[in-house]
Order: C-alpha cells, then structure tokens, then sequence
C-alpha cells in the first residue's frame, strides 16, 4: 500500500486504497504546562494499525524563537537514534544530520509572544520487525523567523513501538493548549 504524505493527510486528502486514518488519543496540555506528552500503549494496535501519525500544534515556555522537541520510542534513551533536516525561513536554507543520538529532534515552537508551531510526524511500519523510520512535517510562523522543516529519523531498534514521548529540549515545559493528537492508518 502507498504511504501517503503526512501533510496530506493533515488536509484531508483520503490515503490510497483501503487506507483511512482514525484518532486514537488527543493530548492537550492544560493551565499547568507539561515537561512530555507520551503516547503509551500503543502496541495494542498492532493488529489494526499498519502506520502512526502524530499531528501537534504546540509551543514552550522558552523566551528564544529557536525550540526543539526530543522524540525518543519505547522510553529508550540510548544512543540509538539517527536523524537529519533541511530547513527553510524564505531567504536561506540549511541542513544538518546527526548519528548515535538519544533522541530523534525536531524544531518546535518556542517564543512564548509568537504563534504555536505545527508538526505533523509519521511513524512508518511501528510494529514490523525492522528499524523505525519517521518523517516529521514541521512549520512555525513567528515575526521575522518562518520557518519550515523536513526531518527524517531512524530509530535502530527492531522492537514493536509500544510508546511514544515527546519533550521541549533544555527542561522547557509545553505551555496551556498545546495539543498532540495519534492516528493510526488502518491495514488494508
């Protein structure tokens, strides 16, 4: 089955054959603020799930427009992460990559007098017997810094994605109406 575009997915376009998405869980952080968001138990979908989709619109508690989220599965720390990003403001463009990380990262939205970011992240084949891959969609519209950003990541594991956790890099919190909601695209 084709795997469709995270973005447009996001849009409402219908995956190919067979495929839809449904909403599992949605987080939403309240007044306190949240230092992660974990999506756990989510090897009980093995069985009906082929590919997870989260779609964020958050922000922290950080002053500074430059903010990254931490992405690490199965609460596993360990230096079992790739990832690598190219990223775009309107007037340059760069690139980065990074190997034996702790964690997959991705930029988020951190000035707390800006807009919240929005990051749409696909987690293919979770349950399969091989290593993860992960595209992760991300924009953030902020005075005088528009960003957007293309990640990819690999988690190199072959164990079946039982969670999820999600944390603002440097101990930032998310702030109020942050919100991540997971998908699952059906088998066909």
């Amino acid at each position: 089955m084709p795997i469709p575009l995270g973005i447009l997915a996001a849009a409402g376009v219908r995956p190919a054959a067979g495929g839809s998405y449904e909403l599992i869980e949605t987080i939403t952080v309240g007044s306190g603020g949240a230092a992660s968001v974990t999506f756990s138990n989510l090897n009980t979908y093995s069985t009906t799930y082929q590919h997870l989709q989260i779609r964020a619109v958050a922000r922290d508690s950080r002053s500074q427009i430059f903010a990254v989220t931490n992405l690490t599965l199965n609460n596993d720390t360990g230096n079992n992460y790739a990832d690598h990003g190219l990223r775009g403001n309107g007037s340059s463009v760069s690139s980065g990559a990074s190997t034996s990380r702790a964690n997959i990262r991705f930029e988020n939205s951190g000035n707390t007098a800006g807009g919240f970011g929005a990051a749409i992240i696909d987690l293919l084949d979770p349950y399969e017997a091989k290593n993860k891959t992960l595209r992760i969609l991300f924009g953030r519209p902020e005075s005088g810094d528009n960003v957007i950003q293309l990640t990819s990541g690999l988690y190199m594991n072959t164990a079946a994605v039982s969670s999820i956790k999600l944390t603002p890099d440097g101990g930032f919190n998310y702030v109020q109406g942050s919100r991540f909601s997971i998908y699952g695209l059906k088998a066909s």
